[in-house]
């Protein structure tokens, strides 16, 4: 999945969980997903599990996941929150009968997230 950008777009921002609403970004309208929600949810997941905004388009978000989740339990409570956040993340998940929290969890794991509305 190839993605290209011509443009980049510096925010002054103290912590990266603070530019979307710095940019008053709207891309999860269609969920009532407001700025203030994304920094609530984008501070905790800095706080608990390293994971950083590093870019948005108009309805992406690109997370940088600085560090593994350390144990199961802790993957599986991000599964979970992520999938409550943005219910196109379970998208990531190759869909059949066995398309499981754990299965979104082992998605997480990589390098870069990638929460999408449409």
């Amino acid at each position: 999945m190839g993605y290209a950008y011509d443009r980049m777009l510096l925010v002054p921002v103290a912590r990266p969980w603070l530019v979307p609403g710095r940019l008053g970004w709207m891309g999860a309208c269609n969920y009532d997903v407001g700025w203030r929600d994304h920094a609530t949810i984008l501070r905790r997941w800095q706080a608990l599990w390293r994971v950083e905004l590093v870019a948005l388009d108009r309805d992406v978000m690109w997370l940088r996941h600085l560090e593994p989740i350390p144990g199961r339990a802790p993957a599986l409570e991000a599964a979970l929150e992520a999938a409550l956040y943005c219910p196109h993340v379970a998208d990531e998940v190759p869909f059949d009968e066995d398309a499981t929290l754990d299965r979104l969890a082992k998605t997480l794991l990589q390098p870069m997230w990638r929460p999408w509305w449409d």
